[in-house]
């Protein structure tokens, strides 16, 4: 037992705690600078992950949404409308009516007040039109347009689109009793630079129109 009465045990008592407190070294310094830098790296690679994973689940579901959107569009149109050309990629009623265009990615519908509008891809743009035509729809004009889908109004292109219609002559001719129906095949991509890979949605349904002209 140390006598603290006694000033060289006092001096021995100061020694002894001063080389307990001794620092770290200049090696372990380095080495907890180095695991913590790799800590660092670890996490921010974890996080940047996490943000790319997340911002491209958040533009798929964007597209989803907005190709669901134009898909209901075209469905319910065809649903309260008259099929106007039931071959369109024999008849060409598409290119000649709308112009350069390619004829299986394109629908004509004939509306109960007789106006003609059309679904068409072009240039991997959807687009919404209304004709101005005249009476035997010989000639039509562009009237209106709404722009559905494209790159420069919600960064989305169409890749694919195909009218499937069935049967190809129609109802009124009395070649068939089958009552029409359209398939409609649409892929979109996302077109942002902002993505680090390519995200496309394939769609498909089918659709009967409500009115029978027999």
């Amino acid at each position: 037992m140390i006598n603290i009465n006694k000033k060289k045990d006092w001096q021995e008592l100061i020694i002894g705690i001063k080389s307990s407190q001794s620092g770290f070294t200049l090696l372990e310094l380095l080495i907890s600078s180095f695991l913590f830098v790799l800590l660092l790296i670890a996490i921010s690679g974890i996080y940047v992950s996490f943000s790319r994973v997340q911002a491209r689940t958040n533009a798929s579901q964007k597209m989803l949404n907005d190709t669901q959107y134009v898909l209901e569009i075209m469905a319910r149109e065809i649903r309260n409308d008259v099929i106007f050309d039931f071959d369109p990629t024999i008849s060409g009623a598409c290119a000649d009516l709308l112009g350069d265009i390619d004829k299986a990615n394109c629908i004509l519908l004939l509306k109960e007040d007789g106006r003609l509008i059309a679904f068409a891809e072009d240039t991997n743009t959807l687009r919404y039109l209304v004709l101005d035509c005249d009476a035997d729809y010989s000639s039509c004009t562009t009237n209106d347009e709404v722009v559905l889908i494209a790159q420069s109004f919600n960064y989305i292109t169409v890749e694919d689109l195909a009218f499937v219609i069935t049967p190809s002559i129609s109802p009124s001719d009395g070649s068939s009793d089958l009552h029409p129906k359209v398939t409609i095949k649409l892929q979109t991509e996302v077109s942002s630079a902002r993505e680090s890979s390519q995200i496309n949605h394939y769609l498909q349904t089918t659709v009967s129109s409500r009115i029978y002209q027999r």
